[in-house]
């Protein structure tokens, strides 16, 4: 046990580490793969000007980078259809990460 993970958990971790991807393990074992810079810390978070926001009035759905812009769509995309985003709350967001992805 060279990571004090159980069976499965602890092989995946050792491949992903081969494979140069990062590892996080929460006191229950979640993981979360990716490259090595995943999430913002609270303090980068905090960094940030209310224009890289797709909602900046609520702080929500940072885009500092194309990475986090993709994945703002697609949470703005699961909010809306679960009626916790507006329409226009929705378009917001999708037309500020189109834009960070020169899609526009």
């Amino acid at each position: 046990m060279l990571l004090g993970l159980s069976g499965n958990r602890e092989a995946k971790a050792k491949r992903a580490m081969v494979c140069g991807l990062a590892e996080t393990f929460a006191p229950a074992e979640r993981v979360m793969r990716g490259p090595i810079k995943m999430m913002l810390t609270t303090i980068e978070r905090n960094a940030l000007p209310d224009e890289a926001f797709g909602l900046p009035h609520r702080r929500a759905y940072p885009m500092p980078d194309a990475r986090h812009a993709k994945n703002a769509k697609a949470r703005a995309t699961e909010e809306y259809y679960k009626g916790l985003l507006s329409k226009a709350e929705k378009a917001q967001i999708d037309a500020k990460a189109d834009n960070l992805l020169g899609l526009i």
